[in-house]
């Protein structure tokens, strides 16, 4: 840090000023000496450290206004990666003031696509949905470079002004001949919560789209938006057996949220508990959770998935199981099995499922004992004692009978 203040101790050292920017950056050390010397590099004739002391700036989270007033100049700096540096920098601080809003809005028409992109993005985590801020970063839905149109699309999906002017323009970007835009343009979409016929239809039928990606942001988007008519949810399910994992594994966490429990969706949702895909299944079961059908197969199922070869599945059945109710000796007896999982996590989620069934059924409490009194003497105790815990905290929680 002393060779950042001093730099007539290093002249013709650029090397040097550079990783000592960059390692500043990394540290996460945000002391009054750090910024200080940073600010400094912000003037360094070098454009690589220039470069690297925004980008730390904007890691470290100062947010003053001695920062904010070194920064604004960078995005007028004649390297194009210093200018895109410093606006993101800009983004991550959070300072949504005049000053920072209209430099960025000016940037938003630079001559270097990438400053552009930096510029809108940053915009989007600033929150200011003003009409000048919002008609800005529509004019660069029709940018020429694909990645600004995206960086536009996801930062007016993040702004929250879901007006027919700038849904319409998002719709149109759905079509865009760039993927990556379309997909932003579809996630935009679904932040928005404009459920519309019009856009509904727009979704499913991106659900159909060539590229998984597209696909993807559609299937979160329905989910997001919460219509869950039966074209909805027919589509999702037929998305349950798409080529690609993570479009099966985003439409069975769409199905989840929607909450409509239909035959067609929960024997959907069961076949992908054996998916050949790890994601795929704990969505799968996660989703079945949510929808609250506790019916024998169902059950069997999840049973089946507490076995799973990955932990994340196996997390997911047992906070399904704890969800739906069922306290058969057959479900308590199978979650009491995993309280001695290699997974920490796992023994976490069957320790809350045996929780939540414990308020439900006088049966857990007497065998979680019994299990703890056979496994005193192991590692696995701690399990047994925090299912008790979670019995004795929910106890508190409940209300009495008839309230």
């Amino acid at each position: 840090m002393r060779l950042l203040k001093n730099p007539s101790a290093i002249r013709g050292n650029k090397d040097v000023r550079f990783l000592a920017a960059q390692a500043l950056g990394r540290l996460g050390n945000a002391s009054e000496a750090v910024i200080s010397a940073l600010l400094l590099r912000l003037e360094d004739g070098d454009n690589f450290v220039r470069f690297l002391a925004a980008q730390a700036l904007g890691r470290l989270g100062n947010a003053s206004e001695a920062v904010i007033s070194a920064l604004l100049p960078r995005l007028e700096d004649r390297h194009n990666f210093v200018r895109s540096s410093t606006a993101q920098a800009l983004g991550h601080l959070g300072n949504a003031s005049e000053a920072v809003i209209s430099a960025l809005v000016l940037r938003l028409e630079d001559r270097d696509n990438s400053v552009r992109a930096s510029a809108a993005s940053a915009l989007g985590n600033l929150g200011n949905a003003s009409e000048t801020l919002t008609n800005a970063l529509l004019l660069r839905l029709e940018d020429g470079d694909s990645s600004v149109r995206a960086s536009a699309a996801s930062a007016l999906g993040r702004l929250g002004n879901a007006s027919e002017t700038l849904t319409n323009a998002l719709l149109l970007r759905l079509e865009d001949g760039d993927n990556i835009v379309g997909s932003s343009a579809a996630s935009a979409l679904g932040n928005l919560g404009n459920a519309s016929e019009t856009l509904t239809n727009a979704l499913l039928l991106r659900l159909e789209d060539g590229n998984n990606l597209v696909r993807f942001s559609a299937a979160l988007a329905l989910g997001q938006l919460g219509n869950a008519s039966e074209a909805v949810i027919s589509a999702l399910v037929l998305c349950l057996e798409d080529g690609h994992n993570s479009v099966r594994s985003e439409a069975a966490q769409a199905l989840g949220r929607l909450g409509n429990a239909s035959e067609a969706a929960i024997s959907a949702l069961v076949l992908c508990l054996e998916d050949e895909d790890n994601w795929v299944r704990g969505s799968a079961a996660e989703a079945l959770g949510r929808l609250g059908n506790a019916s024998e197969a169902v059950i069997n199922a999840l049973l089946l998935s507490l076995e799973d070869e990955d932990e994340e599945v196996r997390y997911s059945a047992a906070s399904a199981l704890g969800k739906l109710g069922n306290a058969s000796e057959a479900v308590i007896s199978a979650l009491l099995l995993r309280l001695e999982d290699w997974e920490g996590a796992v023994r976490s989620s069957a320790a809350e499922a045996l929780g939540k069934l414990g308020l439900k059924s006088s049966e857990v409490l007497p065998a979680v004992v019994q299990w703890i009194d056979r496994h005193q003497d192991t590692q696995y105790v701690g399990s047994g004692i925090d299912v008790l815990w979670n019995l004795v905290a929910g106890e508190g929680n409940r209300s009495p009978v008839g309230f």
